[in-house]
């Protein structure tokens, strides 16, 4: 089966939009038997109706059910605090009323906090890079939603300044086989973060790899490639060229 994360415009004269988890069967139809409107199968309606929903990340509990991270995004495009909405979706297709994770994450990110990027962990948890009126941080969310306050400062790791002339939204969130946490921002460079959220100035020049970086994936072993000006990169575990 696949899982698609993403949303929908929601019907009304406010245009507003909707998160939602599809569920795909393996010969490509919806799965009738997932969420719970028979008159749209397959679907899994995950948040209220709420201005300019944008889809982060997906990640699968042990138990087969799944947790999806959408942010609101309404600081960047009417100056308001913005919220993040983490829920829990189970097999059925149903969100879980039980899961207590908190209405916003956008606190910890300042003042009109906004989300941009998040990967899950193999254990169903998530890291979510974000920023608003002071430095941009990433924060680390357990599968139960809570803040995980062993990680860097509280919960929050402060990433170093990098220069770049990317798009706000052309950045990515990565994690290795060695649960290093990597970071791309287009046209800047790369940062990687140690699992207990710290820099790993053992990473190219004091944990940083400066310069312009374009569509990149990192492999296990935490081999980054990125393409520039129709050529492929490979960026070495230690930070350098390959």
């Amino acid at each position: 089966n696949v899982f698609i994360l993403g949303y929908e415009e929601y019907a009304g004269a406010t245009a507003l939009d909707r998160g939602l988890l599809g569920k795909v069967r393996p010969n490509g139809t919806p799965d009738p038997g997932y969420g719970l409107y028979p008159s749209q199968p397959g679907l899994a309606f995950v948040s209220d109706p709420a201005s300019k929903v944008h889809a982060l990340a997906m990640g699968r509990l042990p138990d087969g059910s799944r947790i999806a991270v959408f942010n609101t995004l309404d600081a960047y495009f009417t100056g308001t605090d913005a919220d993040i909405i983490i829920a829990r979706i189970d097999t059925s297709g149903s969100v879980d009323s039980t899961f207590t994770a908190p209405a916003s994450y956008s606190a910890p990110f300042g003042a009109n906090g906004i989300a941009i990027a998040a990967v899950a962990t193999p254990a169903g948890g998530f890291y979510i890079y974000g920023f608003g009126a002071g430095a941009p941080k990433i924060a680390k969310i357990r599968p139960d939603g809570a803040l995980d306050m062993s990680y860097g400062n509280n919960g929050l790791c402060t990433l170093p300044s990098i220069t770049g002339n990317g798009y706000d939204y052309d950045q990515s969130l990565f994690l290795d086989k060695a649960g290093r946490l990597i970071f791309k921002k287009s046209g800047g460079g790369l940062v990687r973060i140690l699992p207990q959220g710290v820099l790993d100035t053992g990473f190219g020049q004091y944990g940083k790899v400066l310069g312009p970086v374009g569509a990149t994936v990192v492999d296990t072993l935490g081999h980054v490639y990125t393409v520039m000006n129709d050529t492929v990169f490979r960026i070495s575990v230690a930070g350098s060229l390959d």
